[in-house]
């Protein structure tokens, strides 16, 4: 029987500790979990957080003041506010990630309390070593989740990477978080599978979670 080491990639988790342990980013991940149905808004967030260019956010938060006139869209504005000079220094690029990321552990903490959860860890069994995973639930089936802030954040080496694990893995599950629309989530998988190196049969067997999933609370 294989042994399966877990080795956790501390340069990671040392690298994003600051922005995981934001209090804005944590309030606005506690806002959208106690009211998950707030979509609309949810996508609006997420378009704010993809956006670099801070006269772009604060034309966005104007014209969002008057879309959402609700006492949640202060919490949107408060954060931002605060993140101001991270935005005009370009420290802003991980906050979406995080926040993804963030999302989904609550979801799992939620599902999942007596199980344990890694973050940012490899897998080792016989030779084989995986890349990093953002999530590892450690059951009698591994489940391995990873997170993407959009569809072309995707990669040929993302699938290849995952598909290795369920190849070298009998028993696994593979989720794929993608915070984007599910269509172009299909579409962008069709456009690399024909470059993969690995199986493209197991393609079949991940579980795609898109943005839409998000829309009734927990999506797994």
């Amino acid at each position: 029987m294989s042994i399966i080491k877990f080795e956790v990639n501390k340069n990671n988790i040392k690298s994003n500790e600051k922005i995981r342990n934001d209090p804005c980013l944590n309030k606005l991940v506690q806002m959208f979990v106690k009211k998950p149905k707030t979509l609309k808004m949810l996508r609006f967030t997420r378009d704010l957080l993809y956006e670099k260019n801070i006269d772009k956010i604060n034309n966005l938060l104007i014209y969002g003041k008057r879309l959402y006139p609700i006492p949640e869209f202060n919490i949107i504005v408060e954060c931002f506010n605060n993140w101001e000079e991270n935005i005009i220094q370009n420290k802003f690029s991980n906050y979406m990630g995080i926040f993804v990321e963030l999302l989904v552990k609550y979801y799992l903490d939620e599902k999942f309390p007596d199980i344990k959860l890694h973050h940012e860890t490899r897998i080792l069994v016989n030779d084989f070593k995986s890349y990093t995973l953002d999530y590892i639930l450690e059951t009698d089936i591994l489940s391995f989740f990873e997170c993407k802030t959009s569809s072309y954040s995707l990669k040929i080496k993302d699938i290849d990477n995952l598909i290795a694990i369920m190849h070298n893995l009998d028993y696994s599950k593979i989720y794929l978080i993608i915070f984007d629309n599910e269509n172009r989530i299909h579409r962008r998988i069709d456009d690399l599978k024909e470059n993969l190196s690995n199986d493209i049969s197991y393609l079949d067997k991940f579980n795609i979670v898109s943005f839409e999933d998000f829309k009734n609370g927990n999506p797994f």
